[in-house]
C-alpha cells in the first residue's frame, strides 16, 4: 500500500492550483497549490505559489501565530519589508519569525512558502 503522506514529484505536479486574489491588495494574485491539502496536516502548511509578472504576492502582512518560510523556485523579482529590498531567485530561501517584519513581494516566481505553528 502506498504511503498515504508521501507525495512524488507527479503528484505535486497533478495538485489542483487555484487563482487567488488578495482581499485587500487586487493587485495580489497567485496561484496556489497546496501539498498538505492532499496529506492532512493541520499545524504546518506548505504551498507552492505562482506570481505572474506585474503581479504582487500579497500584502504588506505579519503572521501573529505563525512562522512563515519562502524557498523561490523558479523566477526573480523583489521581496519587500519595512527595513530590506532583497533581490530574489532560484534558492534563495527567507524564513520570518512569526510578529517580526512586515512584508510583502512582487516576485514573478514560483515559490514554495510553508508556515508552521
Amino acid at each position: 500500500m502506498p504511503n498515504p503522506y508521501h507525495l512524488t514529484a507527479a503528484d505535486v505536479a497533478s495538485l489542483p492550483a487555484t487563482l487567488n486574489v488578495h482581499s485587500v491588495n487586487p493587485d495580489a494574485r497567485r496561484t496556489i497549490s497546496s501539498p498538505c491539502d492532499a496529506t492532512g496536516p493541520t499545524t504546518l502548511g506548505v504551498n507552492i505559489f505562482v506570481v505572474a509578472p506585474g503581479d504582487e504576492s500579497t500584502e504588506y502582512h505579519v503572521h501573529a501565530c505563525e512562522d512563515e518560510a519562502v524557498y523561490v523556485l523558479s523566477g526573480t523579482g523583489t521581496a519587500l519589508t519595512d527595513a530590506y529590498t532583497d533581490d530574489v531567485g532560484p534558492g534563495i530561501s527567507s524564513a520570518t519569525p512569526r510578529e517580526v517584519l512586515p512584508m510583502k513581494s512582487a516576485i514573478p516566481v514560483k515559490a514554495l512558502c510553508n508556515c508552521w505553528s
